[in-house]
């Protein structure tokens, strides 16, 4: 096992992975800065906010879950997919190193990238939002640091779900291509579900133009007993409602999400893709 996580480290140092994870991550961070400036924030000179608070920091640590899942299925691709093209995992295998302990190194290190990355973007937020020259109310406190610790979490189920895809499926682009289809999936279906959960029960309908009379419809649209249960529940999983609840409320309503169910989801997400991933791996035929 140790040798198994010394050489896929020593891959991730020398092929050059970690340092573009160091220059990728800031740059992102300084990205998503400016784009909620423009979006949410009065602006002065220079693009300067008028007013920061711990709002600021957790609506940039969110749409994190947008961008990083992204570049986690293409680190997956480059390193652990890449590792299979050239076959040097086949290498490695030869040595006598146990299949479980190759891909148990791999996960390892795509989980510390994807953390690491989030770590920088996190600092990045919080000195500009500490340093920038605008009245601010910044405060490192438990709700910060929750919003920031689901993020890791829920972008870690990302990532350890896209390091199963490497092993299961032997064509890098295929991979890459679900990974991102799953990621689309995931947005579009927490969209759709917040628009039928929106629809009333019922609407006010004028009947008379005359008397200008109106009376209360029930809307047809309207999904109640046991589908709004399910409806409901597999909204506050998606990792992407909470995106949309930004997007569809504004800051007040994503600052409050509750993120304790897509905690709950992104732990068993990881648990299972490590276990799916034990057994890919002793059936995958390595030639």
């Amino acid at each position: 096992m140790i040798c198994a996580l010394r050489s896929s480290f020593c891959r991730f140092v020398r092929t050059g992975l970690l340092a573009k994870v160091l220059i990728f991550s800031p740059v992102l961070s300084l990205i998503i800065i400016l784009h909620t400036c423009a979006e949410h924030l009065m602006m002065y000179l220079l693009n300067r906010p008028r007013f920061l608070d711990n709002s600021f920091i957790i609506i940039n640590c969110l749409k994190l879950v947008v961008v990083i899942p992204f570049a986690a299925a293409v680190f997956c691709t480059v390193f652990t997919g890449n590792d299979f093209s050239s076959r040097t995992v086949n290498n490695r295998i030869a040595t006598g190193i146990p299949r479980f302990a190759v891909y148990f190194a791999d996960l390892m290190v795509s989980l510390f990238a994807t953390v690491l990355s989030i770590l920088i973007a996190v600092f990045v937020f919080v000195v500009f939002a500490k340093t920038v020259p605008v009245k601010e109310n910044i405060e490192l406190n438990r709700q910060l640091a929750e919003a920031a610790g689901s993020v890791i979490l829920i972008c870690m189920a990302f990532t350890s779900f896209f390091v199963v895809f490497q092993f299961f499926f032997s064509n890098r682009l295929l991979a890459v291509i679900v990974s991102a289809l799953i990621i689309l999936g995931l947005m579009m279906s927490a969209s759709a579900i917040y628009s039928m959960l929106e629809e009333p029960y019922r609407y006010y309908v004028k009947i008379d133009e005359e008397t200008d009379t109106y009376e209360w419809r029930i809307n047809k649209e309207y999904i109640g007993g046991t589908p709004r249960k399910i409806l409901t529940f597999v909204y506050d999983v998606d990792p992407y409602s909470v995106m949309n609840d930004l997007i569809e409320g504004g800051l007040e309503v994503a600052y409050e999400e509750d993120l304790s169910k897509k905690n709950i989801t992104s732990g068993a997400v990881i648990v299972l893709s490590t276990a799916a991933g034990f057994t890919s791996v002793k059936k995958k035929e390595f030639a």
